[in-house]
């Protein structure tokens, strides 16, 4: 015979499981659903000779489907030229709200010393890192702008 007792820990065993499932659930399909398209990517050499940096900038929309927001905090450029690979880290941060789309700018910077190239960058990866999870861009050309 089954006590009262065992039927309440049975039940609060079924019901601690089926809440257990739905959080799973929950969390793994209510989360930002990112798609990302490039509307520009150029590099310009420095505005003039005292400045000591090649600027980059990369230009996005980011539509987020998801039900939750997410926020870009960490961007890195990287491509190679000429047999050298070159990188470069921006820890601007961009808000995404859910169901949203935003036009965001990413801006790079390296020594003129270190990429003094008057010349269209082909084949460049963008990496954003997110608060759920990290997107890989490729650019298929990062031009020159003079």
């Amino acid at each position: 015979m089954v006590t009262p007792l065992e039927i309440t820990a049975i039940l609060g065993a079924i019901t601690g499981s089926v809440s257990l499932g739905v959080i799973i659930y929950k969390t793994w399909h209510e989360k930002p659903i990112l798609s990302i398209n490039v509307e520009d990517a150029y590099h310009f050499p420095p505005v003039n000779e005292s400045y000591s940096f090649r600027e980059f900038s990369i230009h996005l929309v980011v539509n987020n489907r998801g039900t939750r927001s997410t926020t870009i905090h960490t961007s890195k450029l990287s491509f190679i030229f000429e047999g050298k690979t070159f990188n470069s880290i921006s820890q601007r941060t961009h808000f995404i709200r859910p169901d949203s789309s935003e036009k965001i700018s990413i801006n790079f910077q390296t020594r003129k010393e270190e990429f003094s190239q008057n010349k269209n960058i082909d084949n460049g990866l963008l990496e954003l890192i997110h608060t759920h999870g990290t997107e890989h861009i490729q650019l298929s050309q990062i031009r020159l702008v003079k």
